[in-house]
């Protein structure tokens, strides 16, 4: 082509500039996704963080002041296992990955880790209602964050209730 010289140092100029884009995020810590990179070169908006749209919805949407310090608690663990979290990262692999680290490091039990991945299906959902990502890419569609368990409870038996009832007489 006649402006072959031209076009090729165009390429190499969006080349070095989106290779400069992705060593910055990877210092950052945020992670790479196949995807991302696909939305990158294609010049599509970035994702949107999902600790930024957590705190600022979840004042919104929950006015109980328990039920806001338990999902605040929830960013909190989220932000200890990746500092930096858009929606894009929040895939399967990663979903994976978050209940492999909440049951081998924090010791969290089947209704602790259900509850935190409730949580997180619950904001993706609001966030796919404000436009933070499209319906297709909830990866709740493909994970499975297994079911509430009801606990065992302990109770008297009817033995236990007479031995107390003969000591309260």
């Amino acid at each position: 082509a006649p402006n072959a010289t031209l076009i090729n140092a165009l390429l190499k100029k969006r080349i070095a500039e989106l290779d400069g884009e992705f060593t910055r995020k990877q210092v950052l810590g945020k992670t790479l996704t196949q995807k991302k990179i696909k939305d990158e070169v294609a010049g599509k908006k970035p994702s949107r963080s999902f600790y930024e749209f957590c705190d600022g919805w979840l004042p919104k949407k929950y006015k109980n002041k328990e039920t806001l310090r338990t999902y605040k608690n929830e960013i909190t663990k989220l932000r200890a296992y990746q500092e930096i979290l858009d929606f894009a990262d929040i895939t399967f692999e990663f979903l994976s990955n978050y209940k492999s680290y909440l049951i081998d490091n924090l010791k969290n039990h089947q209704n602790t880790y259900w509850k935190t991945f409730k949580f997180m299906n619950t904001m993706i959902l609001d966030g796919i209602k404000h436009g933070c990502l499209e319906k297709e890419a909830n990866p709740f569609l493909v994970f499975d964050r297994g079911g509430y368990k009801d606990p065992e409870k302990e109770c008297l038996d009817i033995d236990a209730c007479v031995k107390l009832e003969k000591l309260l007489v």
